[in-house]
Parts: structure tokens; C-alpha cells; sequence
């Protein structure tokens, strides 16, 4: 599930998957809230997502642990992941699970939303990013 934070190019997710990004396996899967930077230009959500990764210390105090922070250089969707292994099968934990992505997304949405709105690519470190890339 898509939801808006406020910005045209960024993106909070709702993601259940049988696929665990921890183990590398399907032997059980994992709910995850993410932040994503995509647009259409790989050096401005690279650019973006570096401004983000700037406040990393500042965001995950807030938040209270630490998240994932993943850009990989020859991709343009850049993500921010928390996440929880969980037994997508098991109907009967599926109210918990609902309940920790909802918490968990408007955590994220109460952190980054003003942020998010704030990000510009004209300060020098970003321009030295995208002039380099």
C-alpha cells in the first residue's frame, strides 16, 4: 500500500512479503514500513536520500531504533526500511501485524513528513553529489 507524505517523489509503503530481506529466504516472511525517494532522475532521489541520510542520527533517535538505509548506485528508488519478521500464513496474528505497520507508518510519517517537505538538492554537498555521479 502507497500513502502520500506530502511531496510529490516520495513514497511511504505498507509491505507484507513472503520474501525476508534478513534471512534471504522464503522460510518466513516479514511486514516492513519504508520511506522511498523515487523519481525520475536517479541523482535527484540519490540526491534526496542523502539529505535524509544527513539526519540519520537525529531520525532514528526519534524513532527509537535504528532503520535500514538502502540506495544502491544504479538504482533510482532509494529506501528507508523498519521491519519485523512475521507469519503473513498466520491469520489469527494478522490484527498484530496490522496494528505494528499502521503505528509504525504514522511514526514515520510524524518523523519525515517535515523533513521531507524542506529537502533541497541546491545546497553545495548535494550539488557535488550530482555533479559527481
Amino acid at each position: 500500500m502507497n500513502l502520500a507524505i506530502g511531496r510529490s517523489g516520495f513514497l511511504l509503503l505498507a509491505i507484507v512479503s513472503t520474501w525476508n530481506r534478513q534471512t534471504e529466504s522464503y522460510e518466513s516472511g516479514e511486514i516492513r514500513a519504508e520511506l522511498i525517494t523515487n523519481h525520475s532522475d536517479i541523482n535527484e532521489s540519490q540526491g534526496y536520500f542523502a539529505l535524509l541520510q544527513r539526519q540519520k542520527d537525529d531520525t532514528e533517535s526519534e524513532f527509537g531504533q535504528p532503520f535500514e538505509w538502502d540506495m544502491q548506485a544504479d538504482r533510482k528508488t532509494c529506501r528507508i526500511v523498519i521491519r519485523q519478521d512475521a507469519d503473513i500464513n498466520n491469520h489469527s496474528d494478522w490484527d498484530r501485524q496490522h496494528r505494528w505497520l499502521i503505528q509504525t507508518l504514522d511514526r514515520m510519517h510524524n518523523i519525515f513528513a517535515h523533513r521531507v517537505k524542506l529537502l533541497s538538492l541546491d545546497e553545495p554537498f548535494i550539488q557535488d553529489i550530482v555533479d559527481n555521479s
